[in-house]
């Protein structure tokens, strides 16, 4: 299973001990929370594709949102006894997308669930929910697990280290390196490393001009990583033109989309440099192609306030933004500078 040996003895023992169960994976990843709620139902004693239909209900978001509609189809799917064994499941995806008229009927049926029924619900922003509904649940962190992330540095060698950071926090990614092979793709990447500030703008932008597939999605978080880079190089000389300059290009297509992936990339460098200046766990590093650069930072002076990382932290899992999208990006370049210019005016 793709989740860990003792939160999958914790869950099964409460659903087999249970006489109605909740339980939350919660987690950063939909596509992993997606396949661990799955490969726990599909971990039932005699469990068949018969009962995938009779015994399985899941419920996603319906044009953004989980209504009362949604809601009412599990009341009712819970009416009638599993048709084998002793339990019947639904998977609620991205639970918290649960509208509040929904939210109250749905919290009646985890307060007063059948003793045959087992609710699963996934969510990548769960302290977003109603406390009420949290109450009702047994939640599970649920992590990348680590025996693909061994699979994939047996394929790769010591080339995994350009797709590394990437596939620890993106299954899909992960299953993507796994199943094919994209040694052609980190050429490309390692590439990246040469290019000018302005040839990766151009790269960037290139790239978010169509779709995005798996590829594209490690091409766009190594460019991310680059422009980085090449801001902490600056410092405060030419910033705002260097902000100027990447506004525009996130600002192509989905402004909030890629504003995030850029923020969430952000986050994942400055955790590896606070592992590095403040833990012996080095293991705990994903970004493996950065550690000689992130030693240099970290011997340079770096420092993280502790709201600025808790500000990083909330925006990356925002699922909308109402905020201004030119300070999003203002404030993200600015703490990341900060973090290695301090004076008496800074």
């Amino acid at each position: 299973m793709i989740i860990s040996k003792e939160i999958a003895d914790k869950i099964f023992k409460l659903i087999l001990e249970g006489n109605g169960t909740s339980l939350a994976l919660i987690g950063e990843q939909v596509a992993l929370l997606k396949k661990a709620a799955l490969e726990i139902v599909e971990n039932e004693l005699n469990w068949s594709e018969r009962r995938s239909v009779e015994d399985l209900l899941i419920v996603e978001p319906s044009g953004g949102n989980i209504g009362i509609k949604e809601i009412k189809k599990l009341e009712h799917f819970f009416m009638h006894k599993p048709l084998e064994g002793k339990r019947k499941y639904a998977i609620v995806y991205e639970a918290e997308r649960v509208t509040t008229e929904a939210a109250n009927a749905f919290l009646k049926l985890l307060e007063e669930p059948p003793e045959y029924a087992v609710i699963l619900l996934t969510s990548t922003s769960w302290n977003s929910m109603l406390s009420t509904i949290r109450s009702r649940c047994f939640a599970f962190d649920i992590k990348t697990p680590l025996e693909p992330m061994e699979k994939l540095k047996m394929k790769y060698m010591e080339k995994v280290k350009y797709i590394h950071g990437a596939c620890f926090e993106d299954y899909e990614l992960l299953e993507f390196c796994l199943h094919n092979d994209v040694t052609d793709i980190i050429k490309e990447l390692i590439e990246y490393e040469s290019l000018e500030f302005q040839e990766l703008l151009k790269a960037l932008t290139e790239l978010e001009k169509n779709g995005f597939d798996e590829g594209k999605s490690l091409k766009l978080r190594k460019i991310h990583v680059e422009i980085i880079r090449r801001f902490l190089k600056k410092g405060n000389k030419g910033f705002f033109s260097m902000f100027r300059a990447l506004r525009d290009a996130l600002n192509i297509g989905d402004a909030f989309l890629n504003i995030r992936k850029f923020v969430k990339t952000l986050r994942s460098v400055v955790q590896d440099a606070l592992i590095i200046s403040h833990t012996s766990f080095w293991n705990r590093i994903v970004n493996l192609d950065l550690l000689e650069w992130l030693m240099v930072l970290v011997d340079s002076g770096f420092y993280l306030d502790e709201e600025d990382y808790l500000w990083i932290n909330s925006f990356v899992r925002r699922k909308i933004s109402s905020l201004n999208k030119d300070l999003v990006i203002h404030r993200a370049l600015f703490i990341l500078v900060r973090s290695i210019w301090r004076d008496e005016y800074a």
